[in-house]
């Protein structure tokens, strides 16, 4: 059964190593899933240079979402996929060994709320707490900021 746009979800969690990089396999899933479905079938979850964590990984990758796209287009194996985008971006196991350090130590926090709102973590009031604080207030904030990138982008 396929899943509804409402109702999908990335089934990697953002701490997730594919290649040795983490939210790369993240990054992939959504590539394939915009690929094969288009954008719209993303949902609520953003993707590429308008996804704020995405665009983090894009920055340090030195790639852009287009290449990821082309890249997820030939080769259908995630892992092999994970290994031709650090190929393309010319990045060894040290870079990205401080990369994975750098990401999570600023954005290990969103991490978890992510895990939590996507159901990752084992039910407990903190867990709630991180649902809510997610959909109540990071996701509206960040979606407000991502609307008014993207009306000063078509100007």
């Amino acid at each position: 059964m396929k899943e509804s746009l409402s109702t999908w979800k990335p089934q990697r969690s953002g701490y997730d190593e594919l290649a040795g990089c983490i939210w790369l396999g993240r990054l992939l899933e959504k590539a394939r899933r915009a690929e094969d479905c288009g954008d719209a079938a993303l949902g609520s979850y953003l993707f590429g240079d308008r996804d704020y964590l995405d665009a983090r990984l894009l920055s340090f990758l030195g790639l852009t979402e287009q290449d990821i796209r082309r890249i997820v287009r030939s080769e259908p194996d995630d892992e092999r996929a994970g290994r031709l985008v650090l190929q393309s971006a010319g990045k060894m196991a040290r870079d990205v060994a401080a990369f994975n350090q750098h990401f999570v130590r600023r954005y290990g926090i969103l991490l978890v709320i992510l895990d939590a709102d996507e159901g990752r973590r084992k039910s407990s009031l903190g867990t709630k707490v991180m649902q809510v604080t997610y959909n109540a207030l990071i996701f509206p904030i960040a979606r407000i900021m991502y609307n008014r990138t993207r009306h000063k982008d078509v100007k």
